[in-house]
């Protein structure tokens, strides 16, 4: 008996670090971490998401279900989806379940996951094929990692962005069609703008590919033919849309929080660059600044590009919108290019260990960093399912009072317009500018704001009791919805400024 089952202990273990082993492994994994992640959430609160702006999404994709048009709830066009290609991936989901926008988004979500694990596998092997147990431990890294599985759930395109992120690294990594790159870049920036930071990793490489002599000119006509068509579209889209080839979001949140600006660059910088050390990040720091030295003495361009590229990303929001606000998931997309360099740096200074203590270092080290992973991901859950409680109270619950306590053709003033968008289907006026172009301008001037819902003819206004100092007060407050975690209250009040006729 027990030799059977020593075995099949064996068999499974040799099974395991074959390359199908690996990946089954990882993909089941990758699912279960999923599913535990959103079950435990379902347990807690029912279905949602941790942030509202995913709602917008969910809003102009049902819109473009129902009348194939880029209509914000009962509003005219506009360009308020920072991701276009992530609006219309949810479209389906609206033609099979038009009442339920969570199975599709969590499949579509669940996806995105499995396929950020097996690239970021891609990666590591494509470098080091013969080191299959420490691509294991790398693929668990990336599934364990709590910014991931927090972003798997978002409803947002985060994970796709990151995703693609990865699979521009990997076909650069692979010395692949230049053609296919840039295409591969223009498609980025059509999840999100921050994808054409992906061009100077291509640029760097490519410039270095061709003084060296070991690709042509025609290269960059290659790169540039792959990019533009992608780019003309998202412009295009963009201008018919809102008159700028940028969506009004990139504009909007720039203004609201440009104040931060005032905050001295490396500060906000080093704000910034902590948000990749909280986890396992916090132990790879030493090999990532170890890679640093590395690859500058072997001259090793592509490992130098993902460098410069992570710093170079984080340095455009420290100029732009240095904002670490949940759970910092604006650089979430440079966790595994971070997480692969800094691990291929630690695993360079193990090499170096004496031979003798090499071994039980490489366990003790490998060991930490899953456990500390997998020690953050536990509370990284408990986040998870609080943020999406906080959502559901502070967003959606409102909306809902809205869609039940008010005449259809009521006119609703929000800074927060998600949930409200889609369960109220009322027409919107967007203080926080995202759908409306016309408010950045005056998106930090109470009084212009306050003058601009008076001319829009707003029924309601829905708020934060906190935010505002003036426009709370402009008539009477008829629903209050309140969430406290720990020592902090936040209230959302509704105040009708006009009686319905």
């Amino acid at each position: 008996m027990k030799s059977t089952l020593r075995k099949n202990i064996d068999s499974f273990l040799f099974w395991v670090v074959t390359n199908r082993g690996i990946y089954w492994l990882l993909c089941g994994l990758t699912i279960l971490v999923f599913v535990v992640n959103i079950g435990y959430c379902l347990s807690k609160n029912g279905s949602g998401f941790p942030l509202d702006d995913a709602w917008i999404h969910q809003t102009y994709a049902r819109s473009i279900a129902r009348e194939g048009t880029w209509t914000y709830s009962l509003n005219e066009q506009s360009a308020g989806s920072t991701s276009p290609l992530w609006t219309l991936l949810l479209v389906p989901g609206f033609l099979f379940h038009s009442d339920n926008p969570f199975v599709w988004t969590y499949l579509v979500s669940c996806l995105c996951f499995l396929g950020l694990v097996c690239v970021s596998l891609w990666l590591f092997l494509l470098q080091t094929p013969q080191k299959k147990i420490e691509g294991l431990i790398f693929g668990l890294l990336i599934i364990l990692e709590w910014h991931l599985v927090w972003a798997s759930g978002s409803g947002m395109e985060t994970l796709l962005f990151t995703l693609g992120s990865a699979i521009i690294f990997y076909l650069l990594r692979k010395k692949a069609n230049h053609y296919w790159i840039g295409l591969c870049i223009g498609l980025l920036v059509c999840i999100r703008p921050d994808g054409i930071t992906l061009l100077g990793p291509a640029l760097f490489i490519l410039t270095i590919n061709i003084l060296q002599k070991k690709q042509r000119l025609n290269s960059f006509l290659l790169l540039l033919g792959g990019l533009v068509l992608p780019l003309l579209v998202y412009g295009y889209h963009n201008y018919s849309l809102s008159g700028t080839i940028l969506p009004n979001t990139f504009f909007a949140k720039s203004a609201e929080y440009r104040e931060l600006l005032s905050i001295p660059l490396i500060n906000r910088y080093l704000s910034l660059f902590t948000i990749l050390l909280s986890g396992a990040g916090l132990l790879l720091f030493p090999g990532f600044l170890w890679s640093i030295f590395s690859v500058i003495k072997k001259r090793d361009f592509w490992s130098m590009s993902s460098i410069l590229w992570i710093f170079g990303y984080i340095f455009s929001y420290a100029i732009r919108l240095p904002v670490t606000y949940q759970h910092g998931r604006y650089l979430i997309p440079v966790i595994p290019i971070y997480f692969l360099t800094g691990y291929e740096g630690t695993l360079d200074i193990i090499e170096r260990i004496t031979q003798k203590k090499r071994t039980i270092y490489r366990r003790i080290i490998l060991v930490s960093l899953v456990i500390t992973s997998a020690t953050f991901l536990v509370p990284g859950i408990s986040v998870f399912t609080t943020d999406v409680k906080t959502i559901n109270k502070l967003m959606v619950e409102p909306a809902l009072w809205l869609r039940d306590h008010t005449s259809a053709d009521s006119i609703v003033a929000a800074h927060d317009i998600g949930a409200i968008g889609y369960y109220s289907e009322r027409v919107i006026v967007d203080l926080a500018g995202l759908i409306d172009p016309n408010v950045v301008p005056i998106i930090r001037n109470e009084t212009e704001l306050e003058a601009y819902i008076l001319q829009a003819g707003a029924d309601y206004v829905v708020i934060f009791s906190d935010w505002y100092q003036t426009i709370g007060k402009m008539g009477e407050v008829v629903a209050q919805f309140s969430y406290k975690n720990g020592t902090l209250t936040k209230t959302v009040q509704i105040t009708q400024l006009f009686k319905p006729q």
